[in-house]
C-alpha cells in the first residue's frame, strides 16, 4: 500500500514537471503580412504599437502625420507571435498626395494553408471601405492571436489583397460600406 502511494506519488510529480517544463519553453511562430495591390497607389506599413498606447483593437483613425499615430518601430521582419498569445500590430497608410484615396481589403489567404488553424488575425478584412484624406495618415490597430491548437508549423504568411476604389465609387454605389470614423 505504501509502495504503490509512493509509486502513484511520484507519477504525479513527474507529470507536473513535464508539464512545466512544457510550459516554460513555450514555442513561437514567424508571421510574415504581405500586400498585393490593385488600383491603389499606397503602400501599407506595418508598426509595433507604442507602449504608452492602450492598444484598442480595430482603432482605426485618420491623423495629420506619423508622429500623431500610436506607432513605435517599423516592422520589416517577420512577427514572432509565441503559441497561446496574442501580437498587436498598426497598419499604416500615409498619403502625401493632394488627392483623397479609397480602399478595401479582400480577405486574406494564409500560406501554407495548414496554418490556417489555430490562429486568428482581427484585422481590416471586415467588408468596410476605407478613406485616405489627402495630406494625412491612416491607421488601424490590428492582433493576430496563435492559440494552442496551432499546427506545427514555425513561420506562415498572411497575405491581403488591397483593392483600390475611385472617389465616385466611394461616394456612388460603395458607400454603404464606407467607414465611419
Amino acid at each position: 500500500m505504501k509502495t504503490s502511494f509512493i509509486s502513484c506519488s511520484i507519477f504525479i510529480l513527474s507529470i507536473f514537471i513535464s508539464c512545466h517544463t512544457i510550459a516554460a519553453a513555450k514555442s513561437s511562430v514567424q508571421v510574415s503580412l504581405t500586400w498585393t495591390y490593385k488600383n491603389f497607389p499606397l503602400k501599407i506599413q506595418v508598426y509595433k504599437v507604442t507602449p504608452a498606447k492602450t492598444a484598442f483593437i480595430s482603432e482605426t483613425r485618420i491623423v495629420k502625420d506619423l508622429k500623431s499615430a500610436p506607432i513605435e518601430d517599423k516592422i520589416t521582419a517577420p512577427i514572432k507571435v509565441e503559441i497561446d498569445s496574442s501580437y498587436p500590430a498598426v497598419l499604416v497608410v500615409e498619403n502625401n498626395t493632394d488627392k483623397d484615396a479609397y480602399f478595401f481589403a479582400v480577405p486574406h489567404e494564409v500560406h501554407p494553408v495548414s496554418a490556417s488553424a489555430g490562429h486568428f488575425f482581427e484585422c481590416l478584412c471586415i467588408g468596410r471601405l476605407y478613406k485616405v484624406p489627402k495630406k494625412s495618415v491612416w491607421y488601424r490597430i490590428v492582433r493576430i492571436n496563435i492559440n494552442s491548437s496551432f499546427q506545427d508549423v514555425k513561420k506562415f504568411d498572411i497575405e491581403h489583397q488591397i483593392i483600390g476604389k475611385t472617389e465616385a465609387e466611394a461616394n456612388g454605389p460603395e458607400k454603404d460600406r464606407l467607414y465611419n470614423y
